[in-house]
């Protein structure tokens, strides 16, 4: 997860109020659950701009953005290619994603 911004939690570490990004990393056991339910609840989170499913058994990102309009968009990558990340603002290429796995 990422939040810019100052940490409106305080001292609580089990969450954040205003994340821009959140990465999920699937298991055969919550690939379900983070395609369907939390994508469907990350989607009501104002601050979130982007949220992203990496599967964790073969080369496979599931990108889910706002546009510019506010508007959820939905995209995958597998093998090769670069992920925009709106929150900080870079490219995170599918490589690197993996990288050391």
């Amino acid at each position: 997860m990422v939040v810019c911004g100052d940490n409106e939690a305080g001292d609580e570490a089990l969450y954040q109020y205003a994340p821009c990004l959140i990465v999920e990393i699937t298991s055969p056991s919550t690939e379900s659950i983070d395609r369907r339910e939390k994508a469907f609840t990350y989607r009501k989170v104002p601050s979130l701009q982007a949220y992203l499913i990496v599967n964790q058994d073969h080369r496979w990102v599931e990108r889910h953005w706002r546009d510019e309009s506010g508007e959820w968009r939905q995209g995958n990558l597998a093998d090769e290619g670069a992920v925009p990340i709106p929150c900080p603002v870079t490219r995170l290429s599918v490589e690197e994603i993996y990288e050391g796995l």
